[in-house]
């Protein structure tokens, strides 16, 4: 979510062209100006690349060693941020100095790769039936929700915007010859050929189940990627998203480039407007999601997709 998020808030044509942004904190100790806070720019030396290896979390660290050909402590030192491979030192190394620079960056960034491998399938994932798809991972990351979807034959969609997040993404699932996949280009005709993952939505009321685990947080006037969503999903159809907002309202001199944005004083329920009901917040190991639904549909069919979450 971090990636597509960030750069959503920097590129998403005609909503953050020329915008602040609000909200987020502020990194105390200077790293990457404004963009990385104290959390997420530190190092994570408790990880552990054999901690990830368990069927959690789908064969990941296996992929990675084939898909990159380096070894575990070569991939360790990365999965833990150390030394180099810290998201501090790459952004010190690119120095972005425009939202287009800063933009690319995050589009082509190797660091996140590794970052997002700690990232095991949300609970509801692994609850979910055929009948609850198409379903779309938004902003997909290393793929750690499609791939157990597709392996439980639902049907899945990706949009993502870091070419090597994709690229591995890809990678494990063609590993597997898993059918059901489709890979949404965040360049295409429908974008007019810019990068734009929001203009990837498709809008056409096909999707039984949206996910979106930490993004629309980092996103100026988020609420107009929400209406995306919305009209993406079919009637009953499920979001399932996590959204951490900020609550800090003050915006740095030169331009917003936190991670965390404040909501903009929009509500979730504002944002998804009245055809959304929110349903339920289901246990989850890393937190709390919240669970909205779509208003119409079949009751019989809704029945079939609520026990999945």
């Amino acid at each position: 979510g971090v990636v597509l998020g960030c750069v959503l808030a920097l590129a998403w044509a005609g909503v953050c062209e020329g915008a602040a942004g609000e909200g987020g904190a502020l990194d105390e100790i200077g790293w990457c100006r404004s963009v990385f806070s104290k959390k997420t720019g530190q190092p994570r030396p408790h990880y552990s690349v054999d901690k990830y290896r368990g069927p959690e979390f789908h064969g990941v660290i296996e992929d990675l060693e084939l898909f990159t050909g380096l070894t575990t402590n070569e991939l360790e030192v990365r999965v833990k941020r150390l030394n180099q491979f810290g998201f501090h030192t790459e952004h010190a190394f690119l120095d972005p100095k425009s939202n287009a620079e800063l933009a690319w960056y995050y589009a082509t960034s190797a660091t996140y790769l590794f970052a997002l491998v700690p990232h095991p399938p949300i609970s509801a994932v692994l609850g979910m039936k055929p009948a609850n798809g198409p379903v779309l991972d938004y902003s997909g990351g290393v793929g750690n929700n499609i791939v157990p979807l597709l392996e439980r034959g639902v049907a899945a969609h990706y949009i993502g915007i870091n070419s090597l997040e994709e690229d591995f993404a890809r990678f494990r699932v063609e590993r597997r010859d898993l059918p059901g996949a489709t890979f949404l280009s965040p360049r295409s005709e429908k974008t007019g050929w810019k990068l734009d993952a929001a203009g990837a939505l498709p809008e056409d009321g096909s999707y039984g189940v949206i996910l979106a685990m930490d993004v629309l947080e980092h996103i100026p006037k988020y609420h107009l990627v929400a209406q995306k969503m919305v009209n993406s999903l079919r009637p009953g159809g499920l979001l399932l998203e996590n959204t951490p907002f900020e609550r800090e309202e003050t915006v740095p001199e030169g331009g917003d480039y936190r991670i965390h944005l404040t909501s903009g004083g929009v509500t979730m329920q504002e944002a998804l407007g009245e055809t959304m009901e929110r349903i339920g917040v289901p246990p989850e190991k890393r937190g709390a999601f919240k669970v909205w639904r779509k208003k119409g549909g079949d009751p019989d069919e809704l029945a079939k997709m609520w026990p999945a979450v």
